[in-house]
């Protein structure tokens, strides 16, 4: 599910449960063991929790969803510990999975483990201090298949993303990865007024050496220039395959002659069997145009006139 589009069903979930704590209350305490007047407060609650992700959504910063998601697990552990009905206690839990798989879309690896530990806390701490449930371990239960839900999903989610992003043959980005990393690269070196380079690298000869060797060598050879590579670049670099034997650099905080020294680092790692064109990456030009433009100073670098 895109994550973008999480947020629009996470609005639904949490007005749903303003809703039905409301209907609680119509439907008389017994339904759920739940003082009328807390389940009235817990309803406004989820209602004022979506009402923020709807407008944080919108106008706030990133931490608004770390906010939102917590106040969630907040809630919840409020509703579990302080409702004795089996029902609502199943409801809680279905509904714990499903923040969790939230959290697990939305968030980074740090900002999932403080989710999972808040809510845990949350969670334990409210069935020691006040613990209506006839089976305590119910709840425990459900905090344990809920954090390791929540972790499993993580990594399923950080796995496709580094699939959907990278080349499988060689580990470099691929050229969705590059055009999806590269605006924040440069956007780190515009804060520090630092200019950026863009680099594209056509190997020499790649179609004969296929034709010659066959294209299990051709693949070989391309990711042992991508490794060879990596040794001398630096964490901040971006490297992408950009075509069948092109490949793309995005080198923030370097200007033209710094890339230069760049690619004679690169060729004493992998030799120079390869082209390559410089530009750099002009404030407000697309990366695409920015790319074009080192293609043209590649190819004419390959095929000068005259």
């Amino acid at each position: 599910m895109n994550a973008r589009r999480q947020i629009p069903v996470l609005i639904g979930v949490q007005a749903a449960a303003s809703l039905l704590s409301f209907a609680f209350i119509f439907a008389g305490s017994a339904s759920d063991g739940m003082i009328p007047e807390h389940q009235a407060l817990l309803g406004a609650l989820w209602g004022l929790l979506a009402a923020f992700t709807f407008v944080g959504s919108r106008r706030l910063p990133w931490w608004y969803m770390d906010v939102t998601l917590t106040g969630s697990g907040l809630l919840l552990a409020v509703s579990a510990t302080f409702t004795p009905a089996g029902a609502v206690q199943v409801m809680d839990s279905i509904g714990l999975m499903a923040f969790g798989v939230f959290a697990a879309y939305q968030l980074s690896a740090p900002r999932v483990a403080v989710f999972l530990i808040i809510t845990t806390v949350a969670f334990v701490g409210a069935t020691m201090y006040h613990p209506v449930v006839e089976y305590p371990f119910v709840i425990w239960l459900a905090m344990i298949l809920f954090v390791a839900n929540t972790v499993h999903v993580w990594f399923l989610v950080s796995r496709l993303g580094r699939a959907a992003v990278t080349d499988p043959l060689t580990g470099a980005l691929n050229r969705k990865g590059l055009y999806e990393r590269a605006p924040l690269a440069r956007a780190v070196a515009l804060r520090a007024k630092q200019p950026t380079a863009v680099v594209v690298l056509d190997l020499n000869a790649f179609k004969q050496f296929n034709d010659k060797y066959g294209h299990g060598a051709g693949d070989d050879l391309l990711a042992g220039l991508v490794e060879a590579w990596r040794g001398g670049l630096r964490p901040s670099d971006l490297l992408a395959r950009v075509g069948g034997d092109e490949f793309a650099l995005v080198l923030p905080n370097c200007s033209s002659e710094e890339a230069a020294t760049t690619l004679q680092r690169l060729r004493a790692l992998s030799g120079s069997g390869w082209t390559a064109g410089v530009v750099e990456w002009h404030r407000d030009e697309p990366l695409l145009t920015a790319v074009d433009a080192a293609d043209h100073v590649m190819y004419q670098t390959k095929h000068p006139r005259g």
